[in-house]
């Protein structure tokens, strides 16, 4: 089953605009805010029938923590109640990754990743991040598509600079202008928002979440980028956590400061995941893939 654009991670729309037009927003900013401030107000969530089974609410957080006078945006919020309620433990938030995928729409496509113990006792309770989806979805195009062209994503450029036989080649500027011209269309359409969208501020946001739900600790599952934001809030509230599983962890140094070698990084992890895969795959009579051949894939 392949999952939902909704439900996909897409191109890592925010690292552009932090690359080149936005660099306060890597990392905590340090604001002085109290991790207290942030859990200080209880929003009681309003939960609504939405499809198969499951209920989705909206919950009002500050735009700006550190001046929460300022204005509010609401989060999209998507649960899945606990099958056994007699036996329920609690809620468990899912961090999405990206940064950029739906925590939402990962709920509606693929319930299914949590095991039925998991889902017999606990909320599963899905949410888009600020910027994202359902939450004041940043805009860097007046079309429907945020992501910028798929012929100069990262792994694209190095697929055709590669064939061209130089690391060097105008391919990598073409990379480079395609996704400044792009962060700068962020900019034009999303601007006012885009100094609130840190990961700082997404701690903040899942730790109002977090008391929203009555939860007094968090139990929660990131995966990918989510295990920075999952990091982020261990770091901030560390007295608040039941339970943290960290998935497919990123260095948070590695993702907010060289994000070339987080690229190399992913591509070599892809490799030896693949490598595994046909490794094993060749060792099973039933499976289509490394009987000793070699040869043309589109054979398959």
């Amino acid at each position: 089953m392949r999952p939902s654009r909704s439900a996909r991670i897409p191109r890592p729309f925010l690292a552009a605009v932090l690359a080149v037009s936005l660099p306060l927003l890597t990392g905590i900013s340090g604001s002085g805010l109290s991790g207290s401030a942030a859990a200080a107000t209880r929003t009681k969530l309003t939960w609504k029938p939405c499809e198969n089974g499951l209920e989705c609410a909206t919950l009002p957080v500050p735009l700006d923590h550190a001046r929460p006078a300022a204005g509010t945006i609401n989060l999209a919020l998507i649960r899945a109640p606990a099958r056994q309620p007699h036996r329920r433990i609690g809620s468990l938030v899912m961090l999405a990754g990206g940064p950029g995928q739906s925590g939402v729409g990962f709920i509606r496509d693929w319930l299914g990743f949590f095991g039925a113990s998991l889902r017999d006792r606990f909320d599963i309770v899905g949410f888009d991040q600020r910027g994202v989806g359902g939450s004041a979805p940043v805009r860097c195009s007046s079309g429907q598509d945020n992501d910028p062209p798929a012929a100069t994503s990262p792994f694209a450029i190095d697929s055709r600079a590669s064939r061209a036989g130089s690391e060097d080649d105008d391919v990598y500027q073409e990379l480079v202008d395609d996704r400044r011209q792009w962060a700068q269309g962020c900019v034009r359409f999303s601007g006012a928002e885009l100094p609130y969208l840190s990961t700082e501020a997404a701690a903040r946001d899942l730790d109002l979440l977090r008391a929203a739900l009555g939860e007094d600790k968090i139990t929660s599952y990131g995966g990918s980028y989510g295990t920075v934001l999952g990091a982020t809030y261990a770091s901030m509230f560390p007295t608040r956590i039941r339970a943290l599983v960290l998935d497919g962890v990123e260095d948070p140094n590695v993702w907010m400061n060289q994000p070339q070698e987080d690229l190399r990084r992913m591509a070599q992890g892809f490799e030896t995941a693949l490598g595994a895969f046909l490794a094993d795959c060749k060792a099973r009579p039933n499976c289509g893939f490394g009987h000793g051949d070699q040869g043309d894939p589109q054979s398959h």
